[in-house]
């Protein structure tokens, strides 16, 4: 059985949104680098997809058209600049 918005009780889901939304009831906390070359792979990817921190921009040569994610920009690059 999935669990959905509606399985979960209103405390459970008015907890969860004041958490998520309000950062009422969280509790942060360091996260330490590990040794693990994926955990480490991980957190880089995280950083630059959502914090732009050691972003690798991916240009177009034809356009001002730029991404994050080189697959991205191959996309771009066929759907807009590629001979039919």
């Amino acid at each position: 059985m999935a669990i959905t918005a509606l399985s979960l009780g209103a405390s459970t889901r008015r907890r969860t949104h004041k958490a998520h939304k309000h950062n009422i009831g969280v509790q942060w906390k360091e996260f330490p680098y590990s040794d693990s070359k994926t955990l480490r792979n991980d957190i880089t990817r995280h950083k630059a997809n959502k914090h732009n921190i050691g972003v690798k921009w991916n240009r177009c040569t034809e356009c001002d058209f730029e991404s994050k994610d080189f697959g991205n920009l191959k996309r771009h690059f066929k759907s807009q600049h590629a001979s039919k």
